[in-house]
């Protein structure tokens, strides 16, 4: 069997557990040989899947199918010659084989659509799925025949083949829904030749889509509610085969050295975008706003308010500068005369825009807009600079990205995070030219498996290209149709961000210790100066909070009638009240009752959307939120433009990128392949004050591990989606009960949302921090759905745009047409949540948007939680106290009681009697300041 990534064997009839493999490969999807001698498996120990063999006592290991592409789900033939696997080498996912003893793996199916989870019979006849129709099916091909359909389309597992070869067993599902993922499975046993099918599952079972075994006497072995089960395939009931396995925890925790508000002027580090501005200097965003820093290194504010301004593009004789601004609502590109400072609006389209940038001749911009879909389905939109006459580009869906137009105006360059398969998200970065004229995509070649990172641009001659790798400055010289580029080296050894080239040929870009620029003949890079500071801001003076009720994020109830007194942002005293000091403002919240602000522990961010994304958090009482994974140079504008008070907001602790492997799943995450890499992330970590360190799913186990050393040495958090070994060696925390899993599949729950004893086990023993997401495992749209009311939530109304709303309602009720199984699920991973703390797990409330709205989706989930059997009060305290004893702010934040940080929320009802009265938000205070929910609710100006 595997468990968490990990083989073991036990007798047949039961029993306990010994391992076979270490836990560091992640192994996956043992099959014994015919004669018993060799176990394959699939493994992710070298940073792909690769097929591996080992005896049944660990040693041979080795492996017979491996390298760049993801070699999945072993088979063997009859006469234990030779394997049958899936591998995605060939651009898809396709049938192989592979003598085990001379190697040389041949193609077995080479249709353009993908075909996996193989089976082979005795005489050769050969089962895999396929969904070469559209959806999976599973399909037959008998030896030197033509492929026949067995099922219809929808979900469908690996198949077995009985020993006579007349059947296949199959896990299949009886009724799904796209979205979460969830699936009510069966078991099915079909006849071959007629084809009939039949059912031998219990239809309340908890059915695990693996393939099943046969025995030799023709029982069907299988997995189903955290069990091991064999079944007749004529009926009857199921006999369970007993097991233990035992893992082996450490305790070790990182002891996380944060500090929740920086104190003191400091230096402006969240420096975006920053662009050369021919005979000007550089322009670039920060705090919100557009700045110059001129060529002899005096800095210039080019705006000052509160929407935000960024993406600064200028055009090729510096005389105008583009940027992207949501002034009047909405994300619009403006332009700017940079000799009179005149401003004016260039676009208005629907949902807003970015990266714009100027043709060659001055006379076009091109754009990004999102489609439908959102962040994964931006087309390319030009406008002409004077008439603003729009058209659109016919490209495929693209994530955003910035562009680069070549030197004669026709083409434009971008990179393109490219799937290996349709059956798997991950990938790598490409580049391509985009057509101006018709939308044509042509692939400019790298050399060798140069992946490129996000943002490239061209030289104002057009003859040389300037691209990030590996996370350091390269430039290679672009051959004369553009196919392909030529002798690239690196130029910059750390990381790097925002490449652009000056009109004279030097290179501007931002790394790790600030912004330079290098004459690449010379190889010199030098440092530009930004003599630019920010302060944080809080609450001046004294204020004072008469509580009629107050949960100081401790306890089940109330202390009646208290009095807050804050001074400078942070909280003197908690008393009860009394007659009131003069000369001191006061806030009566006589007859509301007064909590700690909330904290949401899981959440992204896109700074395009704008402004009101602050306004949005501290509206539904949110004053805290954990980024495990973003961009990191926006990520922190965004956390000093709010602590700084440039813009409403709230406090906000980032990871940087999702440090994944040599395929990522998001094009700005980071391929770390190397201790290299490694180190120029941490130092980067380290220059930006990350709160935690993100290790994502394709990275490996063991770089894994070295991760978490590494964070603990900085005094930081360790977290990741899965949670074993990670949990075992040291990890803090993981993100998500279900998650994004490189294996295809969830670790931490079954199809219909069920953990089991070796989740609860592992994480509550453990003792980390889980964010469980419940919203993203159907639970918003199952309370939505439950809660009709929720459309009309106040701050939702306000804050979210009519369309949006009417999308978000359509999709529940398109989910709600199998309700049923919705509730199911949804019901199944509240009971987990309850189970994770009863066996001591640390259960903090997170979200996961902006899949689901900023701030409402958090009273989504905390509602869960008091569903789940938790009190209202330990549910407050999942995003309060417990949120920030997690991050090791207790003392901080919180908590009502001297020494923390004034960060307060007013409500007008009682959330530990009914916890949907949360949303009932009447103001709130962040480090002391005063906001009403109408002064939140209300655009700048």
């Amino acid at each position: 069997i595997d468990l968490q990534g990990q083989l073991w064997t036990l007798p047949a009839g039961g029993g306990t557990a010994q391992p076979v493999t270490d836990g560091l490969g992640d192994d996956r999807l043992p099959r014994f040989s015919p004669d018993g001698a060799w176990i394959a498996f699939q493994s992710f120990r070298g940073g792909s899947w690769d097929i591996w063999l080992a005896r049944p006592d660990g040693s041979g290991a080795r492996a017979v199918a491996a390298g760049p592409a993801d070699e999945r789900e072993p088979a063997w033939s009859g006469d234990g010659r030779r394997l049958v696997f899936a591998s995605d080498r060939a651009g898809s996912y396709d049938i192989w084989s592979v003598d085990i003893a001379a190697g040389d793996p041949q193609r077995l199916t080479s249709e353009p659509s993908d075909e996996y989870a193989p089976a082979l019979s005795a005489d050769g006849a050969l089962a895999y799925v396929s969904d070469r129709e559209g959806k999976p099916a599973l399909w037959l091909q008998p030896p030197d025949g033509v492929p026949r359909r067995l099922t219809g389309g929808g979900r469908v597992g690996a198949p077995a083949f009985s020993p006579d070869g007349t059947s296949l067993a199959v896990v299949a599902a009886r009724e799904e829904i796209g979205f979460p993922g969830m699936a009510r499975q069966q078991l099915i046993v079909m006849a071959l030749g007629p084809d009939t099918a039949q059912a031998v599952s219990a239809p309340d079972e908890d059915v695990f889509a693996f393939a099943p075994s046969w025995t030799a006497s023709g029982r069907l072995l299988y997995t189903a509610d955290g069990h091991l089960r064999s079944r007749e395939t004529a009926g009857g009931g199921a006999r369970e085969i007993p097991f233990s396995a035992g893992f082996t925890l450490q305790s070790r925790r990182s002891r996380p050295r944060l500090a929740a508000a920086l104190r003191g002027e400091q230096p402006v580090l969240g420096i975006t975008e920053p662009v050369a501005v021919p005979g000007r200097g550089v322009a670039f965003a920060a705090l919100g706003d557009l700045w110059l820093r001129a060529n002899d290194g005096t800095i210039e504010r080019l705006t000052a308010d509160a929407w935000v301004e960024r993406d600064p593009a200028p055009s090729p004789d510096g005389r105008w500068l583009a940027f992207i601004s949501d002034r009047g609502g909405g994300m619009q590109v403006w332009l700017r005369d940079m000799a009179t400072g005149a401003e004016r609006v260039l676009t208005r389209v629907a949902g807003g825009v970015r990266y714009p940038v100027f043709s060659p001749d001055g006379r076009t911009i091109a754009f990004q807009q999102p489609g439908p879909r959102g962040d994964q389905d931006f087309t390319v939109r030009l406008v002409d600079v004077q008439s603003g006459a729009l058209r659109s580009l016919k490209t495929p869906p693209l994530w955003p990205e910035r562009m680069a137009f070549s030197a004669d105006g026709r083409r434009l360059l971008l990179t393109v995070l490219t799937a290996a398969s349709r059956r798997s998200r991950e990938g790598v970065n490409r580049l391509f030219w985009v057509a101006v004229a018709d939308g044509a995509l042509q692939e400019l070649i790298l050399p060798g498996t140069v992946a490129p990172d996000t943002g490239v641009a061209i030289s104002p001659d057009g003859g040389s290209l300037a691209l990030v790798s590996e996370g350091a400055l390269a430039v290679a010289r672009l051959s004369p149709g553009g196919e392909s580029v030529q002798a690239l080296r690196e130029v910059h050894a750390a990381l790097t961000e925002y490449p652009g080239w000056r009109s004279d040929g030097r290179l501007l870009f931002l790394g790790d210790d600030g912004l330079r620029e290098m004459d690449i003949d010379r190889g010199k890079a030098q440092r530009l100066r930004l003599a630019l500071r920010w302060s944080p801001r809080s609450g001046e003076g004294r204020r004072l909070v008469h509580a009629g009720r107050l949960f100081d994020g401790s306890g089940e109830r109330y202390r009646e009638n208290v009095d807050i007194l804050i001074e400078d942002g942070r909280i003197r005293t908690v008393q009860p009240h009394r007659a009131h000091p003069p000369g001191v403002p006061v806030v009566d919240a006589a007859g509301q009752a007064v909590l700690p602000g909330l904290m949401d522990n899981h959440a992204h961010h896109q700074a395009h959307d704008g402004e009101w994304v602050g306004r949005a958090w501290l509206a539904f009482g949110v004053t805290g939120v954990v980024e495990p994974g973003g961009l990191p140079y926006e990520s922190r504008e965004l956390q000093e433009s709010w602590d700084s008070g440039a813009r409403p907001g709230p406090r906000l602790f980032t990871a940087g990128p999702q440090l994944d492997g040599q395929r990522r799943y998001f094009p700005f995450a980071a391929h770390v392949t190397s201790a290299r890499r490694l180190d120029r992330e941490l130092r980067r970590a380290r220059a930006l004050d990350y709160a935690l360190l993100k290790t994502y799913t394709r990275m490996t186990p063991a770089r894994q591990i070295e991760v978490i050393r590494r964070a603990h040495a900085l005094g930081r958090i360790a977290s990741s989606h899965e949670i074993y070994p990670a949990l075992a060696r040291g990890g803090d925390r993981v993100e998500h009960l279900r998650g994004t899993s490189r294996a295809g599949f969830s670790s931490k729950q079954s199809d219909l949302l069920r953990s089991y004893a070796d989740v609860i086990g592992i994480v509550g023993q453990s003792g980390a921090v889980i964010s469980p997401t419940l919203v993203v495992s159907g639970g918003f749209f199952d309370y939505w759905l439950e809660h009709p009311e929720l459309a009309g939530n106040r701050q939702f109304v306000a804050l979210y745009p009519e369309t949006y709303r009417r999308g978000l309602a359509g999709f529940a009720n398109l989910v709600g047409r199998r309700a049923a199984l919705l509730g199911e699920g949804a019901a199944n991973a509240r009971r987990a949540v309850l189970e994770l703390r009863r066996a001591g797990a640390r259960v903090v409330a997170g979200t996961d948007s902006p899949i689901f709205p900023y701030g409402l989706a958090l009273h989504v989930e905390l509602a869960g939680y008091v569903e789940a059997g938790l009190t209202p009060a330990e549910a407050l305290r999942s995003a309060t106290s417990d949120a920030a004893d997690a991050l090791g702010l207790g003392g901080q934040l919180g908590r009502i009681e001297p020494g923390s940080l004034a960060d307060l929320v007013i409500i007008d009802g009682d959330p530990l009697r009914d916890i949907t009265q949360l949303s009932n938000i009447a103001a709130v205070l962040r480090g002391g300041r005063y906001f009403t929910l109408d002064e939140l609710l209300r655009p700048p100006g």
